[in-house]
């Protein structure tokens, strides 16, 4: 299954790399990502495949306790074309 990861807020060091870290440890395929870096706000919406059968409301609550330790705003939600 496709889905989306959305990420912003305030721009600091290691942003991607603690996404890229999760998303590693849960196996899971980045296929496109997209980044803007606007003064001091950073966006960047990744497209990501999920191998069926991963708990996706474990993973939105580590990305959910990621952001809230890192100041930003994380969210996943299933790509809408990939059902």
């Amino acid at each position: 299954m496709k889905a989306i990861l959305t990420i912003s807020g305030e721009d600091k060091i290691g942003i991607i790399a603690q996404i890229s870290k999760i998303l590693a440890e849960e196996e899971i395929d980045i296929l496109n990502i997209s980044q803007n870096l606007m003064d001091n706000n950073f966006t960047t919406t990744i497209m990501i495949k999920i191998t069926d059968g991963k708990d996706l409301k474990k993973i939105d609550k580590r990305f959910d306790n990621l952001g809230n330790q890192m100041g930003a705003k994380i969210n996943l939600r299933q790509n809408q074309s990939s059902q």
